[in-house]
């Protein structure tokens, strides 16, 4: 199925992808890959959303290996992180079109900026937290990949509702748990990947002090999502010679006034926007549970199949 005529950059669908679904239509273009709504041709007609990694793409075009190393990541981390979302059995690898697609539930998957989520919830801001900075200790843990702290940013945070499992059949409504991805981990290629392999391990542990940068501009991002204004807090941190005190009175008022109404919330906003990193709060207090290895282990039986080289497998740990 051809879902794009631009001169000189044809785009269609790899066979498996035009088997199972009809009605492709375009629903975001990153810089890596395109993400299409699709019904699927079953019986079900459920409509999915199918990522298909674009060759024609120049951050593709340049690294073929590690955007579709990446694109697979990704891919697995979400599954990973938010089961069910994933539909593993539709990944589909051409290697002759060196293209990589594989269908995802919707999940009224929506980006923050929408207004998705109820921010005047603190348990919803806590995993908001969480789940954002379990994303980011993954990239930077396991991946090995620097300037994160630049996708921080609420277009690139995505809420996802899935149904929990009920076993009480009486319910007439079936609850949801809320998650929150970061999402969009090719704009880091874009920017170019530092090698940390001399200087940090895969697995190795790290502290809030290591995601100083993530942690402030998660911070920035759930006040801009608050709509208030950062200049004032983002001109200090890039002069040395602006005065603690001025600083952190600034962050005092700043904060209030996106968060007056959560006390908890506000001085944990507070906190993670500390002139002294040495006074943010701890990872074991901003991340709800431990995200395990299964997004490594994943990610080894992909590589065992030869289906793709794994960058940096050397350095990955699985213990």
């Amino acid at each position: 199925m051809l879902l794009s005529k631009e001169p000189g950059k044809s785009f269609s669908a790899p066979p498996k992808m035009d088997l199972l679904y009809k009605d492709l239509t375009l629903h975001e273009e990153t810089a890596s890959y395109r993400v299409y709504e699709a019904e699927a041709n079953n019986s079900s007609q459920e409509k999915h959303l199918i990522r298909i990694l674009d060759p024609s793409k120049d951050l593709v075009d340049k690294d073929f290996d590690s955007a579709a190393t990446l694109f697979i990541q990704e891919l697995f981390h979400l599954e990973n992180r938010c089961p069910g979302t994933v539909l593993i059995g539709t990944l589909e690898i051409c290697r002759d079109r060196k293209q990589i697609a594989c269908a995802l539930r919707k999940h009224s998957l929506m980006n923050l900026q929408l207004g998705s989520i109820d921010l005047r919830n603190p348990n919803v801001i806590k995993e908001l937290i969480s789940d954002v900075l379990s994303d980011v200790k993954f990239l930077r843990s396991e991946l090995l990949m620097e300037n994160i702290a630049s996708i921080v940013e609420p277009e690139n945070m995505f809420h996802l509702k899935i149904p929990k499992e009920d076993k009480e059949e009486t319910k007439e409504e079936t609850e949801e748990r809320d998650y929150f991805y970061l999402t969009h981990w090719e704009k880091i290629l874009q920017q170019g990947v530092g090698d940390t392999t001399t200087r940090r391990t895969a697995g190795s542990k790290l502290t809030s002090q290591d995601l100083a940068a993530e942690i402030r501009a998660l911070a920035f991002a759930l006040l801009k999502i608050k709509q208030v204004d950062l200049k004032e807090l983002k001109f200090p941190l890039a002069n040395i010679e602006y005065a603690k005190q001025a600083y952190e009175s600034s962050v005092k008022s700043q904060v209030a006034k996106g968060f007056s109404d959560l006390p908890e919330i506000q001085d944990v906003i507070e906190r993670m926007l500390s002139f002294d990193p040495k006074n943010f709060p701890s990872l074991e207090e901003l991340i709800i549970g431990n995200i395990d290895s299964m997004s490594v282990i994943l990610l080894y039986m992909l590589s065992s199949l030869c289906v793709i080289h794994l960058r940096l497998n050397k350095t990955l740990k699985l213990d």
